[in-house]
């Protein structure tokens, strides 16, 4: 059957009754598009008839952008360094020590104490006799003080003998008072073998010094290995920059040096003899350690010293 064909729309499709109108809608001119975009002159816009929806003009195609630079990634910032600052080191003065400690490192020291404690009941005993009565000295205490004429017969033995005896309890008891507050300072700090050299030659120290000034004279007792611990003591604070007349320790030197010129009847000879000794075993065994002075010689210079006081002490009588 022959039918007439419309002319085609502007888009190329078949002509519809109800296209007029909606066309006539649809068609957008130049520069009165919806989006408000410029339209080129070319071309007319138009869409296809729908009921409801309403064309507009395509959108613009975003581009990803290639140029953008991220910021690089945020890194924790490192710690701050540690201090490296050593802590300021104290340097221990070698005179103070715990209590505890004292009392275990004195083994020589508790020996010499029971020593001339035994010694002097012993010799105690020996003078309830009837000798001891009549203000003689016994036999026991005669056999072990020092003198000229006994090292003439031979006796070397009381030079050393002569520092465990002593004569009456108040002697004793002030030698071994004083013996013991000066073991708990000095022996820590030697050690047991050079203090046990020290207080050697201060003995043999006191003894020479008593038969060079009084070799008549029956000489005993502890006190020049005293005197002799103690003026070491005294050497060795002076060496370290301490004033020892600020100290109790050099008080109580001068006051026992002033007793023995003032007192008669002690031994001037047994109390400087032993103090020379033993401030030049102190200069050594107490030496500052920027002195640099080897460890053998707390052992030598105190063998050393007590061998020339015995030499110094014989030498007469050969």
């Amino acid at each position: 059957r022959a039918s007439s064909a419309s002319p085609a729309n502007s888009c190329g499709t078949r002509a519809d009754p109800t296209d007029s109108l909606a066309a006539a809608w649809m068609r957008v001119e130049q520069n009165a598009n919806w989006a408000g975009t410029h339209t080129p002159t070319s071309k007319k816009v138009c869409a296809p008839p729908s009921i409801g929806i309403w064309r507009t003009a395509p959108k613009q195609k975003r581009h990803r952008r290639t140029d953008v630079s991220f910021p690089p990634p945020q890194v924790p910032p490192p710690l701050p360094p540690r201090a490296t600052t050593r802590r300021p080191t104290v340097r221990r003065d070698p005179f103070r020590r715990s209590r505890r400690r004292r009392n275990s490192d004195i083994v020589v020291t508790n020996a010499l104490i029971a020593t001339n404690l035994g010694i002097y009941v012993w010799t105690l005993l020996g003078q309830l006799s009837q000798s001891a009565l009549s203000g003689q000295l016994s036999g026991t205490t005669e056999r072990l003080v020092i003198s000229r004429s006994f090292l003439d017969q031979g006796e070397w033995y009381r030079l050393v003998s002569s520092g465990f005896v002593h004569f009456g309890i108040l002697h004793v008891a002030l030698n071994m008072y004083l013996l013991y507050q000066l073991g708990r300072l000095l022996e820590p700090t030697l050690g047991s073998l050079t203090f046990g050299l020290v207080y050697g030659a201060s003995l043999l120290g006191g003894s020479a010094g008593a038969l060079l000034l009084s070799p008549n004279a029956l000489t005993g007792g502890a006190s020049g290995a005293v005197f002799g611990i103690m003026a070491a003591a005294v050497v060795g604070m002076r060496e370290r920059g301490v004033n020892p007349l600020q100290t109790g320790l050099g008080m109580t030197f001068l006051i026992n040096i002033v007793f023995t010129l003032a007192i008669p009847g002690i031994s001037v000879g047994g109390h400087f003899g032993g103090a020379l000794a033993g401030a030049i075993c102190g200069a050594v065994v107490l030496a500052p350690a920027r002195w640099r002075i080897p460890h053998v010689a707390n052992v030598i210079v105190p063998c050393v010293v007590g061998l020339c006081c015995v030499l110094i002490a014989v030498t007469p009588s050969l």
